[in-house]
């Protein structure tokens, strides 16, 4: 089997249920304030900063999602589990495809033979990147990073979905933990939205404090919150 992940990817966009996202952002990647042109190559207002310092060396992701677009729905459907098996693993299959050609074009060195550069999953109640890694090993012919186990989360801590932003920054502070000596090695850290980015910095934050060289992520989707900036944002990207 050939990989076919650039063809999956023209049919979502071509469906509508996958916008690349625009680069650089027309807005603050965490509060969505519209951002001057000579400004955005920052990707954050100034505000913004004091939550979120740069740790992370990159970060991609392969759509933009609004609550109630066809991109957000793919994305619930795959998370929770709403539509029969036979959808299910389509769902499933064609986010795997996208965040897998998201990470490689923007992350071409994670997939290299070269065991410095290593992917980890950030821990999640629904196992969705999981069930996307299994079927990045099934497709023989996709080209995959290496995938290692390192992240454990506190599972005492309340789901964010539907939580305040202070409420999510609450939950997400020192909520992972990294189990293994990353040994100056360079991490990819795999996600599969991102929302307010407090979980992917607290991981990158593990991770880091594990001894990674550096630390990157990637993610399905970026969500925007269901405001006019959000949808101009959306209505903007790239088809």
């Amino acid at each position: 089997m050939a990989d076919d992940r650039k063809e999956m990817l023209d049919l979502l966009i071509a469906q509508d249920r996958v916008r690349p996202p625009l680069e650089p952002p027309a807005a603050c990647t965490h509060c969505l304030t519209p951002l001057p042109p000579d400004k955005r190559a920052y990707r954050e207002c100034h505000p913004c900063y004091p939550q979120h310092p740069r740790i992370l060396e990159g970060f991609a992701a392969a759509t933009y999602a609004v609550k109630g677009t066809p991109a957000w729905d793919l994305l619930l459907d795959a998370k929770f589990k709403r539509v029969p098996p036979e959808v299910l693993d389509g769902a499933v299959r064609s986010i795997a495809a996208s965040t897998s050609l998201a990470a490689e074009v923007s992350f071409p060195r994670f997939f290299t033979s070269d065991e410095q550069f290593v992917a980890i999953l950030i821990p999640s109640r629904s196992g969705l990147m999981s069930r996307c890694a299994e079927a990045w090993g099934a497709q023989k012919d996709w080209p995959r990073p290496t995938v290692i186990e390192g992240l454990t989360a506190d599972s005492s801590r309340p789901h964010q979905t539907g939580l305040s932003l202070p409420e999510r920054r609450e939950a997400a502070q020192g909520k992972y933990e990294c189990n293994v000596d990353l040994g100056l090695r360079h991490v990819l850290l795999i996600d599969d939205v991102y929302t307010t980015g407090h979980t992917i910095f607290d991981a990158a934050r593990a991770v880091l404090a594990a001894g990674a060289e550096s630390v990157s992520a990637v993610v399905y989707a970026r969500y925007f919150t269901q405001s006019n900036i959000a949808m101009e944002i959306y209505s903007k990207a790239v088809k």
